[in-house]
């Protein structure tokens, strides 16, 4: 399920650059874009992931990857809730003295809105945007 549109892979991104932050990797330049999220059978058969998931016996840690895999796909879902939320604020028009608070027209009033995860908290969000 490989994507090769997208150049960034956010899975190698969160494993060779485990002090890393979701939030640092945004600001470094992957999104939506342009990085993708391989399924969980890929990861799992690569030099770096049997490394880090074998125990001292040599036997493969499921469990502990299986947690690994869920954390990167929500963290991933984020990256993507971020995309979404940045296209619902290019319709509000915002004050320009402080982003955060709306001046309260729409710019397209056929938006709708829903509540987006925000995990970078670069900003409080939309709760709601009804037309």
């Amino acid at each position: 399920m490989s994507d090769t549109t997208k150049i960034h892979d956010y899975g190698a991104a969160r494993l060779l650059n485990p002090q890393e932050t979701p939030g640092t990797l945004v600001a470094l330049g992957l999104n939506a874009d342009n990085t993708k999220l391989e399924d969980r059978e890929f990861y799992k058969n690569t030099r770096t992931v049997q490394e880090l998931f074998t125990n001292e016996d040599g036997v493969f840690k499921e469990d502990e990857y299986n947690k690994f895999y869920d954390q990167l796909t929500t963290e991933f879902q984020y990256l993507n809730a971020l995309k979404d939320q940045d296209y619902a604020f290019d319709f509000y028009e915002r004050n320009n003295a402080n982003y955060r608070v709306s001046v309260g027209r729409k710019s397209n009033p056929q938006v709708t809105t829903e509540l987006i995860p925000n995990p970078t908290h670069s900003s409080l969000g939309l709760i709601s945007g009804n037309t």
